[in-house]
């Protein structure tokens, strides 16, 4: 007897400094424009349902005892919505999320996940049965690519060719774009320098943007074919010394390094800095290139 006691006893004190120790919210009527009287009713009713369903919270019915408050806002957009919920708490910041709403009848997810995400200050809260149908065909419509034809110039620099003297590059590309922040690059490039050293390669590159404003640095891996080419510098009467030229063909790699500027126009203009090597060899050396271009993209 005095066991059953002792637990009941327990359970009441955990229930005690439970309720105890869970916040207060008070919940703020709901400013909207575009909703009737009775969505906003609704939208008020959901808001307090969704708070007493959180544990750690408890509903208050005044806003004078009440230790944070829920206010929130609703603007309709078309056939849309969009949901703005702040949590005000004294001596502390305020917290705001907001969602997009495809229809009404999603309202309901759409508070939950609102409530929960400014009570418990983290933007990531979303369950598996709280996916909007919005979120849903974001996960499997396509994104309309960007396709732009690429001409680039600039100096450049030969090594493994005895080439001495800077040389002329040349680059004419086609570019997709895979979502805001990839960019796939299928380019021809052609080097050549006052000693008639050559150097031409197809490549095949992914390009990655690191930020998605007008102006952005970005990097680009390619793999392709090059094809490398150096006179063997015959002494004495050499009718044919264009064609005695030591020769390389083969796989090679090359990385970019760039920036690209105008990214919202339709017109695109890049500064790029790019190193290809050669995995083939002349006389045992690897011919590899530097260059330095200014690329327009249309």
């Amino acid at each position: 007897m005095r066991l059953l006691s002792l637990t009941c006893l327990v359970f009441c004190l955990m229930f005690t400094a439970g309720a105890a120790w869970a916040d207060s919210i008070f919940v703020k009527p709901v400013q909207s424009r575009g909703l009737s009287a009775d969505e906003e009713g609704t939208v008020n009713d959901l808001l307090k349902m969704a708070v007493g369903r959180e544990s750690k919270h408890s509903l208050s019915q005044e806003s004078a005892g009440a230790e944070a408050t829920l206010s929130g806002q609703i603007v309709k957009l078309g056939n849309a919505y969009l949901f703005t919920l702040r949590k005000e708490r004294s001596g502390r910041n305020t917290v705001q999320r907001e969602l997009k709403v495809a229809s009404f009848e999603e309202m309901d997810v759409v508070t939950s996940r609102l409530v929960r995400s400014v009570l418990s200050e983290d933007s990531n809260v979303a369950q598996v049965d709280e996916v909007t149908e919005q979120e849903t065909k974001a996960n499997t419509l396509r994104l309309k690519s960007v396709r732009q034809f690429q001409f680039g110039f600039g100096p450049a620099w030969m090594s493994g060719l005895r080439a001495v003297k800077p040389a002329s590059a040349f680059s004419l590309g086609y570019s997709w774009s895979l979502e805001q922040d990839y960019e796939l690059l299928t380019m021809f490039e052609y080097l050549s320098n006052p000693e008639s050293a050559t150097f031409s390669s197809l490549s095949l590159g992914m390009g990655y943007y690191f930020m998605r404003s007008r102006h952005s640095p970005f990097v680009m891996a390619d793999f392709g074919y090059g094809w490398a080419a150096v006179p063997t510098g015959c002494e004495g009467l050499c009718l044919a010394e264009r064609w005695n030229r030591d020769r390389a063909s083969g796989w090679g790699l090359g990385a970019s390094l760039g920036y690209k500027f105008f990214r919202t126009s339709t017109v695109n203009v890049s500064l790029v800095g790019r190193y290809e090597y050669l995995l083939d060899t002349i006389r045992d050396e690897h011919p590899a290139k530097t260059t330095v271009k200014l690329v327009l993209s249309f």
